[in-house]
């Protein structure tokens, strides 16, 4: 896969350690295998022990940065991920090393660009050779531990205020760590026979007690999942609130277990450690997630959407109808049997919803609140879709008073690293900023050309 990158390499930046290699992250973006983008989210660089690249197969030792126009950026990127792969290959996590290089970066290099080629030079010269890691069974200490996910939200049950969640999958957390799917069904029963929901690992009053789990024991050798049920109404305020994070697809949930085995591998191809043998002891609905995998799939659908999504994929919604709780007006004609359909809020203010395929990317079908607070009526939404045709659920007036509000936001409270990222790949997408090609370049591009941008960003011009 990396062989077929274009890409130049740095060799004043090089040693016998460590490679360093502008690449065309356009082409990168677009790596597919079979239909699957393998790489879509790629920014500013990586290198070989970055858990996010690890479909690239990047050779040991190997950094990459993406070509910019502005040489003062992709010296700090240079910076960034040659601090960052030091410090992985050292033992330290990911996100601690890269959070520790993103205020390397901001505090020292971006600040005194003048530096930047002298900081290069230095990690260069203090290069960590990466410890090959055995796989063995390891015996873990008996001693409890948390691991913190943002769940899936499969299924909402507003009648009895539960929700099917599943809480973990066995892809690597924030630490290089994952728990495999096989390694809660041998202990089970401990958790089964007392599965009580707390509120934030907190056992000082029973108002924390929040609610109860019921897992699903069919799946519990592929996934941990099931139905978590609320004491909505009974007079405990953090319980009400809680399931409103629930219903709303904003909850996390912490994971305390005692691991018994575990294995350890070597952090990039593998997980710095799986634990295979697990002993679930609480669930806790918590703030913070930290599982990359198991985000949010999909915003839940109520029982009504559920249905009204049934008789799109079935072909029955092709004309406006009244129902009691919508006023359903048809977008998109085309068959989306088999596609992946969800819903979103396209103006809670107006009562606005949508079905939006994430197959074909578009909306098929709007649904208006049919509440009279709204004041929908059929002729008044088919207006509306009019003025929305072609399955877009914003208007450029709309994208701007959203960009305004944005701007007056960072304006009060500013922006920090994942913010920035997320800008820079809006900026990108939108094509306000195309990076410089390199794949054309470097059939084009005479040698003396190469030589030139090389020598800019060593700083030598």
């Amino acid at each position: 896969m990396f062989d077929s990158i274009p890409k130049l390499k740095i060799e004043e930046w090089s040693n016998d350690a460590v490679s360093t290699y502008l690449v065309d992250g356009e082409f990168i973006r677009g790596l597919k295998e079979g239909e699957t983008l393998l790489d879509p989210d790629f920014n500013e660089g990586g290198h070989d022990l970055a858990p996010a690249l690890s479909n690239l197969n990047l050779p040991k030792g190997t950094v990459i940065v993406e070509t910019d126009s502005r040489i003062s950026e992709m010296q700090c990127w240079f910076c960034h991920e040659l601090n960052e792969r030091n410090l992985m290959a050292g033992g330290m996590s990911y996100d601690a090393a890269h959070e520790n290089s993103n205020q390397m970066v901001e505090a020292g290099v971006r600040a005194h660009p003048e530096t930047a080629c002298q900081v290069i030079a230095d990690l260069l010269n203090n290069v960590v050779e990466t410890q090959a890691t055995k796989v063995e069974v390891t015996k873990m200490p008996n001693e409890m531990i948390r691991k913190v996910f943002r769940a899936t939200i499969k299924q909402v049950d507003e009648t009895n205020y539960r929700v099917y969640a599943q809480f973990n999958t066995d892809s690597r957390d924030r630490d290089n760590e994952c728990c495999a799917a096989t390694s809660w069904k041998k202990r089970i029963g401990s958790y089964i026979a007392h599965p009580v929901l707390v509120s934030s690992h907190d056992y000082t009053t029973l108002l924390k007690q929040i609610g109860k789990v019921e897992l699903n024991q069919s799946t519990i050798d592929k996934s941990l999942d099931g139905w978590v049920s609320y004491k909505v109404g009974k007079g405990n305020p953090e319980a009400d609130w809680a399931w409103e994070l629930a219903k709303d697809g904003c909850a996390a949930f912490s994971v305390g277990f005692k691991p018994y085995e575990s294995e350890d591998g070597d952090g990039v191809e593998k997980a710095r450690r799986t634990f295979t043998d697990n002993e679930l002891l609480e669930i806790s609905q918590v703030i913070v997630p930290s599982n990359r995998e198991a985000l949010q799939a999909h915003r839940s659908l109520s029982a009504v959407e559920e249905i009204l999504v049934k008789d799109v994929l079935a072909g029955m919604v092709t004309k406006p109808e009244v129902t009691d709780n919508y006023i359903r007006i048809p977008a998109d004609k085309g068959d989306h049997k088999g596609h992946n359909i969800k819903t979103i809020d396209i103006s809670t203010a107006k009562g606005i919803k949508g079905l939006y395929c994430v197959t074909d990317k578009k909306v098929i079908t709007f649904m208006f609140s049919t509440d009279s607070k709204f004041g929908w009526d059929k002729a008044k939404c088919e207006k509306w879709v009019e003025e929305h045709k072609d399955g877009k659920a914003y208007s450029q007036g709309e994208v701007k008073d959203e960009l305004d509000y944005i701007t007056a936001m960072v304006k009060d409270v500013g922006v920090n690293a994942d913010n920035k990222a997320l800008i820079q790949k809006l900026w990108r997408d939108t094509g306000c900023d195309k990076p410089e090609p390199i794949a054309p370049s470097a059939k084009a591009t005479a040698k003396d050309g190469k030589q030139e941008l090389v020598a800019r960003i060593l700083g030598k011009k």
